[in-house]
């Protein structure tokens, strides 16, 4: 029996993990992405999000003076994760933290708008989402606000001081 599913998300990192399921199995069909028809929405690909990297030395520094005790048991089980499946990291990344920060904090960041589509139909690119960053592209309605980059200075500004501060 094929189910059919409507994405209600902004097809972040948790999300790309149920797109990616779904594009290879036949017992799902993609139906239609909100994100094709609502808005506002910002989304974080993996290219940036893969950029707001939490060291090893970030995280003994909130183990010895920061007010959130239980975040260096959680930090290592993701760093150890990610030092052995990407190294070239240096840390592991914070990618479910930067869309909570950018409500805040959209300084840190370089933002374009694009229509995205996400494939739905069979074939080699089901799953795949797709915006054209030529630079001559014309912004439509319902675009898509997209983080294209990350300012890392401000985000570990940020992330410390979040961390770190006594007084928050």
């Amino acid at each position: 029996m094929i189910t059919n599913v409507l994405f209600f998300s902004h097809t972040g990192v948790d999300d790309a993990v149920a797109l990616m399921y779904a594009s290879f199995t036949k017992t799902i069909n993609i139906i239609g992405i909100v994100c094709s028809y609502g808005g506002p929405i910002s989304l974080f690909p993996l290219n940036v999000t893969h950029k707001a990297i939490v060291t090893q030395n970030m995280s003994d520094s909130i183990n010895r003076v920061g007010k959130v005790p239980l975040f260096k048991p959680i930090f290592d089980v993701y760093y150890d994760f990610y030092k052995t499946s990407m190294p070239q990291l240096r840390g592991a990344p914070t990618h479910d933290l930067l869309p909570m920060m950018a409500l805040v904090n959209q300084h840190m960041f370089q933002w374009m708008n694009r229509l995205v589509h996400v494939v739905t139909k069979e074939g080699i690119a089901r799953g795949q989402s797709i915006a054209d960053f030529r630079p001559n592209t014309t912004v439509e309605l319902n675009t898509i606000r997209i983080a294209v980059d990350l300012d890392y200075r401000q985000f570990y500004w940020n992330f410390m001081i979040n961390m770190i501060d006594k007084k928050g």
